[in-house]
């Protein structure tokens, strides 16, 4: 074989092995989705399609069929968004936050300690901890505090009939952000309550951390990257959120069986 022959069959294996491993990514990313399903029922109705236009000779319906894959690949862009957003999320990293010493005095720690208590007291509240991704844009429409994070304030803000606790509650840092913010709904039934809903949503969105308190049972859930964390006392909500600082931590939680 002439060496340009041989160039040219190196070539044309590098971009099969390329194109190769795209799809197999882009499917491991929209596999067990909704997306996955639409995706599948889209190929095999077009390749029925196209098969049965090929056979009987409908030339414009052949020449239609291929002018709508431009069409497709551009609605595959916004079916597959919260799938892609969550991709490029993990690409990019996560600003980290750690539990210090002092288990009250830090985010997590707070965080989980006003958890516990609105617990008890089955409080309902929706707490979304900043990590990469900022809110920014569910605090626009909120009543801005930029507050210290204080576990009392939280408990303030979450009392039945105080003029904040309808909404959920921003924290970056150790500052209360926003209180009263309406956060995305997700489409998915959870067989629960719009606060539990509104977490999930915005874990599709963003790579924020969700805390979430059961109004009716006093249960203890987390949401993150479009997985939700249920039946968390104090101890395993601190530990939940400190290991969602890693990279693989989400991972191995859903290995273990903790994902709802």
């Amino acid at each position: 074989m002439p060496p340009a022959s041989i160039g040219s069959f190196f070539n044309a294996l590098g971009q099969i092995a390329i194109l190769t491993a795209i799809i197999l990514y882009v499917y491991g990313i929209i596999r067990g989705t909704r997306g996955e399903q639409i995706l599948k029922g889209g190929l095999v109705t077009f390749i029925i399609l196209r098969i049965i236009a090929g056979w009987l000779h409908f030339d414009v319906i052949i020449f239609l069929l291929e002018k709508l894959l431009t069409i497709l690949a551009l609605a595959l862009v916004v079916i597959f968004q919260p799938e892609l957003r969550q991709t490029f999320l993990s690409v990019g990293g996560r600003k980290r936050f750690a539990l210090g010493k002092d288990g009250d005095s830090d985010t997590i720690g707070i965080v989980a300690s006003a958890a516990d208590a609105m617990s008890k007291t089955r409080t309902g509240a929706i707490i979304a901890i900043e990590r990469g991704t900022h809110l920014s844009e569910w605090a626009k429409e909120a009543t801005r505090l930029d507050a210290p994070l204080v576990r009392e304030l939280l408990l303030a803000i979450f009392y039945p009939g105080a003029p904040l606790h309808d909404g959920g509650v921003i924290v970056k840092d150790k500052t209360i952000v926003a209180a009263r913010c309406v956060f995305p709904t997700s489409s998915t039934d959870l067989g629960r309550g719009t606060r539990h809903r509104a977490a999930l949503g915005l874990s599709e969105r963003t790579d924020a951390a969700i805390v979430v308190v059961s109004e009716e049972t006093g249960s203890i859930s987390v949401a993150c990257e479009g997985h939700f964390f249920k039946d968390l006392d104090r101890d395993s909500l601190a530990k939940l959120l400190s290991r969602l600082t890693s990279r693989d931590s989400l991972a191995t939680h859903v290995t273990r069986g903790a994902e709802a």
